[in-house]
């Protein structure tokens, strides 16, 4: 809500610093005005907690999405990429663009709509989702990540929430003989889909074998700020 996740991916790529940065952007209980992140007695608004970890056991860390490229793609013609506005899809107003795209009149363009229909960034075999905030004045778009105009978007599909929690699974224990726990964020959106199909206890029990902690987020971290991603760190058994 702060509008800095560039702010975090310039530090995370920043070339003399070989750390990984995995994590998510702080929630406010779907309320979408004001977030606070904590630490010890101090709050912020506009500020990030890092926990930095030594690990003496292997690890492994990516980020999964569940959303597949469908055969529409569109390319950001005009955007204010410091508010996280689309002006121009294809030369046309963005919204009513949109609308059209997904089959309904602009005003009736709502939360809903934005996460049934979401758009995103396709490099190679990898989905970066970036998910509709909501109508600007003036007939934009409003995204909850930065985009800069020349970008392609995709219109993108939806899958299965719990067979790729089961992936993400698979994808680790491919790489790690022992799995001993996780750290998840999970995208505020995901939550509502997965309370919409009623499954959240089918998605809770894919990792009920290992202890697990984390967090919904408005937004996940990793090389770069996405939205609809499962992110997360699984970690190994003692070498």
């Amino acid at each position: 809500m702060s509008l800095a996740e560039v702010v975090m991916q310039e530090l995370s790529l920043e070339a003399r610093l070989n750390l990984p940065f995995i994590g998510g952007a702080a929630a406010d209980e779907m309320d979408f005005i004001k977030t606070l992140v904590g630490l010890d007695e101090r709050l912020s608004s506009d500020g990030v907690v890092l926990l930095v970890m030594k690990m003496k056991i292997p690890f492994y860390y990516n980020h999964y999405v569940h959303l597949t490229p469908g055969t529409v793609s569109m390319v950001v013609t005009k955007a204010d990429a410091k508010q996280r506005t689309i002006w121009e899809i294809n030369g046309e107003p963005a919204a009513s663009y949109y609308a059209k795209l997904v089959g309904v009149d602009v005003e009736r363009l709502d939360f809903q709509v934005f996460a049934n229909n979401p758009l995103g960034v396709v490099s190679g075999n990898t989905v970066y989702c970036r998910s509709v905030y909501g109508v600007a004045e003036g007939g934009g778009l409003r995204f909850y990540c930065y985009i800069e105009a020349g970008t392609t978007l995709h219109l993108l599909k939806q899958g299965d929430i719990i067979v790729d929690a089961r992936n993400a699974l698979q994808d680790a224990a491919s790489y790690l003989s022992e799995l001993q726990g996780a750290i998840l964020f999970s995208c505020a959106f995901r939550l509502l889909e997965l309370k919409a199909l009623n499954k959240i206890e089918a998605f809770n029990n894919v990792f009920k074998h290992l202890p697990f902690i984390g967090f919904t987020s408005y937004g996940e971290e990793l090389f770069t700020h996405h939205n609809q991603t499962l992110t997360a760190i699984f970690l190994g058994g003692p070498r």
